[in-house]
């Protein structure tokens, strides 16, 4: 609607208003539709037109101002004229609309009351108000008030001018009070800061009553009393002795207080102490809670710290003590009494037993002797030496044979000629409850010990905790503890014991040492189920990737060995191995993902009873790249990007024709080199095997191609390398007598070698052809593992038994020996053989061997340039 449109309805309506007829006419505006039958006024949203009827918009303020008006208004005219009236209190967020005598809100929330105060005379503050001392709970004020309409309060009282303190109530009245008032006592907060008489300001709602004028009495601080009485505790005071215990050494002073305030008790110095003390008298501090006075009040008045210096003829120090207090200023004579006995001490002539163990029991026999004492005051007394919760004492001691005192025994009495003392347990079958160094406190029945007195010490060895059962009931890590050797890193895991502890104490718990690795913890126990956590310290050598078996010995309650085994499992970091694929047409060669489960290369290393944590070889994961199968090799630029994206650690060739150029066996080369990763390379295309060798070994390694291949068979009596670890490897040591002569097997098809005239020092030969050349190597230099026979590795769960093409078996997912039961298989006895092949367990040695020398040795974050 826009506004000459709006202009023009709304003097429209306004013309309706105010004509004489609208008395009996209903109006509709915003729209031409008639109202309806019961209403008098309609305001029509137009289409697209969001508007509302907007109320007066008032504050607190405004609507009191307007009901003060309307209250006027009714004064001259009766009637409810104003009831239905509608504001929007902005300060409450909400519509108000008057009935009878005030606005109410349509939220629900209760309407300030309608109250005045009673009798001005009923107002009657409690409680004694001091300056500079805080109000209490005894403090308040009560005020009559009538309620005439039921609703909210919020009553505020205070000096006027302020004076530090104020009283404050609100809440609600839920009935009017009719012609009597109720009697609200409204709490006092703060602390008056001046002595005077305050007039109160008392505000009801908002609104400050000028009909009663309350005052209140703010007294002086300082107190108005008389001392009663003065006794000094305890009794007797020892000898040259500290006395610096205020709960221990004081005066206890009987007050009458006329008036509240500060108070100061204090003494003069007499033989070395003096007795001083300060505080504040309240009504609560006494003995009349209504805080009249006179009352009686006991306050504490401490030593100073000092000690009685001398021995009085007399038998007490005389003092006297003196009062801040006003107008009844007061003193007060008392004695304190002396101890009857005084001798000193040397610590360093104080013998203590030896050998005393936490919660072990005394045998009765132990004994504390003070050597070297002067008596200064002869006299009898108990000498005591407590310490860990036992005691010992001077008292002569018997006992039965069941440990228990049967004789009090007599003081000890000191002569000007005494020069030791002994003191004995008071309990034989006392326990010290503590251990280490251990303070002992040596005190006299009468006093006397003089200054600086003596606190000698005693050393208490801990008591040693009893297990009725110790057991591993988890691990951290899965009980896996991660090697990095070369990065001389490792992540351990921590052995979680369950003990059952039947006497507390310390224990110390050690394990065997394995693996350079020993398991301990150290500790304090109490009785019952605790867990203690034992965690490793690694020795030298870096540990070794090896499954252990640890030991650990403890001592039970009834005093036999037991003793507990637990297993860690030591692991390399994960391992990423870059598969290169062989010919197109085949993929039963090599360890890529896509045959996991199925081919021999595959299974034997995902098994992780093989390779994983807790396996024949110890390792977090193996992760294979598979590069696919790129004829004719990968190039060069292919290759280098895999191993710097997955940051290779040992490269897997099985291929023909897997060397594509010399510059991919420059990236091998430089795998190799700078970044010390491990190769393990099988091929038997002549041409790929010599551009691989010569990238690593020079133009003078040559190849040659057999066309008849069938099974190298390795003995250690014919092969000088076989002590190589390869050859010893985890899965099958062919060093061994039993296994010297098994024999290694290609595909029954051709092969490459190396040909005798151009091995290299470096190579360990592990199997020859038929004519002499090197079939299969390792070279330590070169962090290479060399085989002709790309499909050497061969392996599949249809022809686990198949005579021809492949030489790796497994069973169960570990490596098994394949039969050599074809023709194409010959010799297979040859060299004492025994007609299987055992490619399945080398290749298991070479991938153990490849992946420890990659975790000890492969620098994993170097980039190929």
């Amino acid at each position: 609607m826009n506004k000459k449109f709006f202009y023009k309805i709304f003097v429209f309506a306004m013309s309706i208003l105010l004509s004489t007829n609208f008395a009996k006419a209903q109006v509709t505006i915003g729209d031409n539709t008639p109202p309806y039958p019961f209403s008098v006024l309609e305001l029509i949203n137009q289409q697209e037109q969001y508007k509302g009827l907007r109320l007066p918009h008032l504050n607190n303020y405004g609507v009191e101002a307007l009901k003060d008006s309307i209250l006027s208004y009714s004064v001259t005219n009766p009637g409810e004229r104003a009831n239905g009236l509608m504001v929007f209190n902005t300060d409450v967020g909400c519509i108000q609309v008057w009935e009878t005598s005030d606005f109410w809100s349509v939220c629900g929330d209760p309407r300030p009351a309608q109250i005045e105060i009673g009798n001005c005379s009923d107002i009657k503050a409690h409680g004694i108000y001091t300056e500079t001392v805080a109000v209490t709970a005894s403090n308040y004020i009560s005020v009559p008030i009538k309620v005439t309409t039921p609703g909210t309060y919020d009553i505020h009282i205070e000096p006027n001018p302020g004076n530090g303190y104020y009283f404050a109530a609100s809440g609600t009245f839920p009935n009017a009070s009719g012609t009597d008032a109720f009697i609200l006592n409204i709490p006092a907060s703060g602390k008056p800061t001046t002595a005077q008489t305050d007039h109160l300001k008392i505000t009801l709602n908002g609104t400050v009553s000028t009909t009663c004028d309350p005052t209140i009495e703010v007294q002086t601080a300082q107190a108005d009393y008389r001392i009663l009485s003065v006794v000094a505790y305890p009794r007797p005071y020892p000898l040259q002795q500290n006395l610096v215990d205020p709960s221990k050494y004081y005066a206890e002073v009987k007050l009458t207080v006329s008036k509240a305030g500060h108070w100061d008790l204090s003494t003069s110095t007499v033989n070395g102490y003096s007795f001083a003390g300060n505080g504040e008298l309240v009504d609560a501090s006494g003995f009349n809670p209504s805080g009249n006075f006179p009352q009686t009040v006991t306050v504490s008045v401490p030593v100073v710290a000092g000690q009685a210096l001398v021995y009085n003829t007399t038998g007490y120090d005389q003092f006297v003590m003196s009062t801040n207090s006003s107008a009844s200023a007061s003193s007060y004579p008392f004695p304190v009494y002396l101890a009857g006995v005084g001798f000193t001490l040397s610590c360093a002539n104080i013998q203590t037993p030896t050998g005393l163990q936490q919660g072990v029991a005394l045998t009765g026999t132990e004994k504390i002797i003070l050597n070297n004492i002067t008596v200064t005051s002869p006299g009898e007394t108990v000498i005591t030496a407590t310490f860990a919760g036992i005691r010992f004492t001077s008292l002569d001691k018997t006992y039965t044979t069941g440990n228990t005192q049967n004789a009090e025994g007599t003081k000890t009495k000191l002569e000007s000629t005494t020069t030791s003392i002994t003191l004995v347990p008071e309990y034989a079958n006392q326990k010290p409850s503590q251990s280490g160094s251990v303070p002992v406190s040596i005190e006299s029945t009468e006093g006397g010990i003089a200054s600086p007195g003596c606190s000698p010490t005693i050393n208490i060895s801990q008591a040693v905790a009893k297990f009725s059962d110790l057991r591993v009931s988890g691990y951290t890590n899965n009980a896996n503890y991660l090697l990095d050797p070369y990065d001389n890193s490792s992540t351990p895991c921590s052995v979680i014991l369950t003990a059952s502890v039947t006497e507390a104490g310390s224990y110390t718990l050690t394990s065997s040492t394995e693996n350079s690795v020993t398991y301990s913890a150290t500790g304090t126990l109490t009785a019952g189920t605790q867990a203690i956590t034992l965690v490793p310290t690694e020795g030298t050598p870096f540990p070794k990737n090896v499954k252990q078996n640890y030991t650990l010995t403890y001592t039970k309650g009834d005093g036999t060995t037991g003793t507990l085994t637990f297993t860690i499992n030591y692991i390399y970091r994960t391992i990423n191995i870059l598969s290169i694929g062989s010919r197109p047409t085949s993929t039963y060669d090599r360890p890529a993902s896509a045959n996991n489960g199925k081919v021999a290369a595959s299974v034997l290393l995902y098994n992780k009873e093989n390779f994983g944590p807790g396996g024949v070889v110890g390792v977090q994961d193996v992760r294979v790249y598979d590069m696919g199968t790129t004829s004719g090799g990968p190039s060069a630029t292919d290759l280098k990007n895999y191993i710097n994206q997955y940051k290779i650690d040992v490269i897997y060739v099985s291929g023909y024709v897997q060397t594509r150029d010399a510059a991919a066996a420059q990236v091998y080369r430089d795998f190799v080199d700078k970044k010390n990763g491990f190769i393990c390379y099988a091929d038997q295309l002549e041409a790929s095997v010599e551009r691989f060798m010569q990238g690593m070994y020079g133009s003078s390694v040559d190849c040659a191609h057999h066309v008849t291949m069938y099974h190298p068979i390795v003995s250690a009596q014919k092969t000088a390398s076989s002590a190589h670890a390869v050859m010893k490897g985890p899965f099958m040591d062919f060093t061994a007598s039993a296994n010297q002569n098994k024999a290694f097997g290609d595909d029954c098809g051709d092969g490459s070698s190396v040909k005798s005239s151009a091995v290299q020092s470096s190579m360990k030969i592990i199997a020859r052809t038929d004519d002499n050349d090197v079939w299969m190597f390792i070279d330590d230099s070169k962090n290479l593992f060399f085989c002709g026979d790309y499909a050497w590795a061969n392996g599949n769960t249809s022809y686990q038994n198949d005579s021809n093409a492949w030489p790796a078996s497994f069973a169960g997912g570990v490596p098994a020996a394949h039969p050599m039961n074809s023709s194409s298989w010959t010799g297979s006895t040859a060299g004492g053989g025994d007609g299987k092949v055992y490619n399945a367990y080398m290749y298991c040695n070479v991938m153990a061997y490849a992946i420890n020398w990659a975790a000890n040795n492969c620098k994993k974050n170097v980039t190929l340039p």
